[in-house]
């Protein structure tokens, strides 16, 4: 085989052996990234994910990563189409500052999928789409079965 062959396979293995990573990685045991997170609304994720634009710790539920990826692609298609129009070029600022947000969420996400943070590199290659598949993804611990109250009468420290 000549160099350039051996060349052209090396790149072709790092494109697709992320697609392959989900299947073969399989993160098991209770969730080590801590309780679930919960928020209810577009307005309260949205809120939520630019008080917490910088805390890569955590869960953050699916619904809390839809919200704010909906934003970020809103303001995203607003910022094209007004340079479209207008040719004001300098609106893709707004996007721009809307990627620390959107990969602290991702991280967070990630946590609430008992993966690491890390995985986010899958979006260097074809793996993008395999991210996006993780990320659609239910937790693995459900809100519900996590949220339980104890069955029966709830004593109080001291009281009989």
């Amino acid at each position: 085989m000549s160099p350039e062959t051996l060349q052209q396979l090396a790149v072709l293995l790092l494109w697709i052996a992320p697609v392959f990573l989900p299947f073969v990685i399989h993160p098991s045991g209770p969730n080590r990234f801590g309780a679930p997170h919960r928020t209810e609304g577009f307005e309260a994720a949205v809120r939520n994910g630019f008080a917490r634009a910088f805390d890569f710790k955590g869960r953050a539920s699916r619904g809390e990563y839809g919200a704010f990826l909906l934003l970020f692609v809103g303001v995203y298609c607003a910022a094209a189409l007004v340079d479209g129009a207008f040719g004001l070029s300098w609106l893709y600022v707004a996007p721009i500052v809307l990627l620390v947000p959107y990969i602290s969420l991702t991280t967070r996400r990630l946590h609430d999928l008992n993966r690491s943070g890390w995985w986010q590199f899958l979006v260097l290659g074809a793996g993008v789409f395999v991210l996006f598949y993780l990320l659609a993804q239910p937790s693995v611990q459900p809100l519900r079965q996590s949220l339980r109250r104890p069955v029966g009468p709830v004593r109080m420290a001291g009281h009989r």
